[in-house]
């Protein structure tokens, strides 16, 4: 009984943790401006604006699209969500992914057998890391590139290789990372 109380402890502090620290992140990183123009934010709103099924494209755009080299999957799901048009909302959506990220890094630990203060530690240190905080004040593909990323390393271990609809699935999110960030082929080279 005590092991119970304990875990719902656990998971109470848990969310608890994970809400303040979303609060925190998305008070500091969530706002209507784009904090500037000569950022890859820029070039991900620009092939968001063009990728929008909200709103036709403007002729600058049209003109900037021809220019623009970066995958297509952030600026996809920027212009999906119609934060192609709302820098709040593009903000806000790169916010959530480092947030959902957070309980997978944790379940990824707990699942190649690290123990839970060691999973917790890992967790903790990758939210505060300052990286993770600048990574987050702009409108860029790596915090969606760290959940993919590390969804497909979870789904690794669970895979079945006989399985043809796991195999398929599997196939498709390892595609979606590279889209994310060309460098997500080297998740790719590794399996």
């Amino acid at each position: 009984m005590n092991k119970l109380y304990s875990t719902w402890g656990i998971v109470l502090i848990s969310i608890l943790a994970i809400a303040g620290y979303s609060h925190l992140l998305i008070s500091f990183v969530v706002n209507d401006t784009i904090s500037s123009f000569a950022s890859d934010s820029a070039n991900y709103i620009v092939m968001a604006r063009y990728l929008s099924p909200w709103q036709t494209p403007s002729a600058p755009v049209l003109t900037a699209w021809a220019e623009q080299d970066f995958p297509l999957f952030f600026p996809f799901v920027l212009a999906i969500f119609g934060a192609a048009y709302s820098y709040f909302i593009a903000h806000f959506l790169v916010a959530m992914f480092l947030i959902c990220s957070l309980p997978l890094i944790y379940v990824f630990s707990r699942q190649v057998k690290l123990d839970q203060l060691s999973s917790f530690i890992i967790v903790i240190l990758f939210a505060l890391s300052p990286a993770t905080w600048v990574n987050s004040l702009g409108i860029l593909s790596e915090n969606l590139y760290i959940l993919l990323s590390v969804l497909t390393l979870y789904c690794y271990q669970k895979l079945d290789i006989n399985n043809k609809i796991q195999l398929a699935l599997f196939g498709l999110l390892l595609a979606l990372v590279i889209l994310t960030r060309t460098i997500g082929i080297a998740l790719l080279v590794s399996y």
